[in-house]
């Protein structure tokens, strides 16, 4: 069976099962971040009431589904998903959101069933409840006095041990808060950690371990989600995809024309490769920036006044008279200290510059506000305003 064949096997479609957009059917991608949300930037935008601005991400694996609550909480079979959980959930599970709800099924699945049985559900546990209820309770009345206090004493001091038993479960061992155990789950992290990533794992406010940091693709953030929810440690995940933050604020800034060729500066900082015309530009931009989830800052330099702009007077026309230039005004300028870490890559398909990052360049791209111009074996050349250098790669 081709890879192909796999995906379309595994194609599943996503209903919205009530509220506003009720009846709607989405198509799942295998892979691909899936968030549903209040914001115009996520995949599905919902009006209901209680839905948050990135409410919740799903992303359909070979292995199955996986929902991870963003901004709002979640309930699943009556159980919460918080902010930054992340669970599997079976296909046909009815998910409540806000104050919809959804599921994910095969393509022609039978949705009204569906309804149909939750609904059915929900009044059979309802009724089982009110019945146990009165009959436990008529039984109860209909018992000699001395029985009945038996009774009563005898489940109070069951209550009372069932809490204890469950107020000590709740406390955390000495073994899983010792600083043994947060170096073990440490050096698990370093053995799973994708290339590249910034991750780190420490404890949070409440003693349970947190995983936090970013990865680069949204691919390794899939497969670091499913590594983690199988292991021992299971720590609260809070960690972004570079590809993800990188494209939600590119497609902000085309929403309102804003000219930024976004690129990673890492620990969750962003950049424009290119100079903004305006003040406001930037500022603009930077508001964009903070409505990314996991985006910390945008640095957006505005372009400086060119220098020819002010024309100074000759003062003699024997000045206006050919004249040679010395080498070091005619020729290339060289930048010794370039502010970002180059390497080339050769290949059939042409010559390419690579940041520290993974950012890939080709000449006519803009890096740090200077058009790269050609590409060399050992060199690269650069301009701006007019006036060329030279980066040696290698030393920079």
């Amino acid at each position: 069976m081709t890879a192909l064949q796999k995906k379309i096997m595994i194609q599943k479609t996503l209903k919205i099962l009530n509220g506003f957009n009720e009846g709607a059917e989405i198509s799942l991608e295998l892979g691909v971040p899936f968030i549903l949300g209040c914001r115009p930037d996520c995949s599905l935008v919902l009006v209901d009431e209680g839905i948050e601005a990135q409410h919740c991400q799903l992303v359909l694996t070979v292995a199955g589904l996986i929902c991870t609550a963003l901004n709002g909480s979640l309930t699943i079979q009556g159980k919460e998903l918080t902010p930054s959980e992340t669970i599997k959930i079976t296909y046909m599970q009815s998910v409540r959101c806000g104050s919809i709800d959804f599921a994910v099924g095969d393509k022609g699945t039978d949705w009204a069933q569906l309804q149909t049985d939750n609904a059915a559900s929900a009044l059979m546990a309802k009724n089982k409840s009110e019945r146990s209820w009165r009959s436990g309770f008529s039984g109860l009345l209909l018992m000699p006095r001395w029985k009945r206090n038996v009774v009563l004493g005898g489940g109070a001091s069951v209550f009372l041990a069932v809490m204890g038993i469950a107020y000590a479960a709740m406390l955390p061992s000495s073994a899983y808060m010792s600083q043994s155990y947060l170096t073990e789950a440490r050096l698990w992290l370093k053995s799973i950690a994708p290339a590249g990533s910034e991750l780190r794992i420490d404890r949070a406010q409440g003693g349970e371990l947190a995983l936090t940091g970013y990865v680069g693709s949204n691919y390794q953030n899939e497969l670091l989600t499913m590594t983690v929810h199988n292991s021992t440690y299971h720590p609260k995940i809070e960690v972004y995809s570079v590809e993800q933050m990188v494209s939600s604020l590119s497609r902000l800034a085309n929403l309102e024309n804003l000219p930024c060729i976004v690129n990673y500066r890492g620990n969750g900082r962003l950049g424009c490769n290119n100079d903004v015309d305006e003040q406001a530009q930037a500022v603009r931009l930077q508001v964009l920036a903070h409505q990314v989830v996991g985006v910390k800052a945008l640095e957006a330099r505005v372009r400086p006044e060119k220098a020819d702009a002010v024309m100074t007077p000759q003062a003699s026309p024997a000045s206006e008279a050919p004249r040679l230039q010395s080498p070091a005004s005619a020729g290339i300028g060289t930048i010794a200290n370039f502010p970002r870490k180059l390497s080339i890559l050769m290949s059939k398909r042409g010559r390419y510059v690579i940041d520290s990052s993974g950012l890939k360049f080709s000449e006519g791209d803009v890096v740090d506000g200077f058009a790269l111009v050609a590409i060399e074996f050992d060199q690269v050349e650069l301009e701006r305003n007019g006036q060329r250098f030279l980066v040696r790669v290698g030393s920079n």
